[in-house]
């Protein structure tokens, strides 16, 4: 059900981003953002409509500055109907399930308070995108190559990795899953000599992420 819960405000993140063509380095921020707010708070408790335009408003206060967006009611209402055919809540109460189904306008600002708090306002979000030029450069890979890491590293925001891992350690198992993916299976990289010179990571740590990494893109090419 925590699964369900992360991949629909995942795509309803990305939906916002998209629709409202908005700048696409807000999206790292955004999925920081709600990983961290549902870390603290109980799923029950949670519009995920209302969140998910604070944490795509917020993240681009953070990037860019303050942004108005004139349609907020009809963009919350517009989520509202495109989730209404799935689950209304995580857990079975149905009282919580719709409390709240009523609501046609989102109290944005109490939530980016709650989000501050949880934060403790450290607004420095680092995010794994800014490591993939480093690891271009140390294993020369082509653009294409780029790309599916960029990719990967969108996917592993459908769970909350950024919580427990640090942002390098993301970047490089990215890295590593792409580069064994597009090699011949008689040429796999060995993760010792991988991650050789790298003083800062933990072996275990990293093979962690590396297979929290496989098991999402297993999952995707399932439903694919």
């Amino acid at each position: 059900m925590i699964s369900k819960f992360q991949d629909e405000l995942f795509t309803n993140i990305s939906h916002v981003i998209a629709f409202k063509k908005l700048p696409k380095d807000i999206y790292g921020v955004a999925m920081n953002l709600f990983h961290y707010y549902t870390y603290f708070k109980s799923f029950r408790f949670i519009d995920r409509e209302e969140l998910t335009l604070t944490c795509v408003l917020l993240a681009h206060k953070i990037k860019h500055g303050y942004v108005r967006l004139d349609d907020i009611t009809v963009l919350y209402n517009n989520l509202k109907s495109i989730n209404k055919a799935k689950s209304n809540v995580i857990n079975n109460s149905n009282n919580n399930a719709n409390s709240t189904n009523f609501k046609t306008s989102p109290n944005l600002a109490n939530v980016e308070i709650e989000l501050l708090n949880c934060l403790g306002y450290d607004l420095e979000i680092e995010l794994p995108f800014n490591y993939i030029p480093l690891y271009k450069k140390k294993f020369n890979f082509n653009d294409k190559t780029e790309i599916l890491i960029t990719n990967m590293i969108n996917d592993s925001y459908r769970r909350p990795l950024c919580i427990f891992f640090h942002p390098k350690t993301i970047a490089l198992a990215a890295t590593y899953v792409v580069m064994n993916t597009i090699i011949d299976e008689n040429k796999l990289i060995n993760l010792n000599i991988f991650i050789k010179n790298e003083k800062d990571f933990i072996n275990e740590e990293l093979l962690t992420c590396v297979d929290v990494l496989l098991n999402l893109f297993e999952s995707k090419m399932n439903k694919d």
